[in-house]
């Protein structure tokens, strides 16, 4: 988990990480609502994940399956690649099937009619 971590906070010290109100604004200040009564809620939500779960949900994202695609691997393949670049990263099985906890940042955007 060490390297999965490293890897993030290098991501993170590269770009810059926003703090929650800040990424709530530039990724919803445009959205487009149906009526102009705006609410803007942030939470967390905590969740429970092996790095196997993350893996199978990474592989449904259409980018990921292009990218594979492009490598000419199947999915199945595909799935194997990723596991393999994981693990090379000094993971071991145990590391995989681990599960790890942690609080996830979301937003839910409202738009309300107004009474008059």
């Amino acid at each position: 988990m060490h390297s999965a971590s490293e890897c993030i906070d290098n991501v993170i010290a590269q770009y810059g990480m926003p703090d929650k109100v800040q990424m709530l604004e530039e990724n919803y200040k445009n959205l487009v609502l149906p009526y102009p009564t705006r609410k803007d809620y942030m939470f967390d939500i905590r969740t429970s994940w092996s790095l196997s779960d993350y893996i199978d949900v990474v592989m449904t994202f259409s980018p990921v399956n292009n990218l594979i695609k492009s490598l000419g691997l199947t999915l199945e393949e595909g799935y194997v690649h990723v596991t393999d670049m994981i693990k090379e990263g000094a993971l071991t099985e145990v590391d995989m099937e681990s599960i790890y906890t942690w609080n996830q940042p979301c937003a839910i955007v409202t738009a309300t009619k107004p009474l008059n």
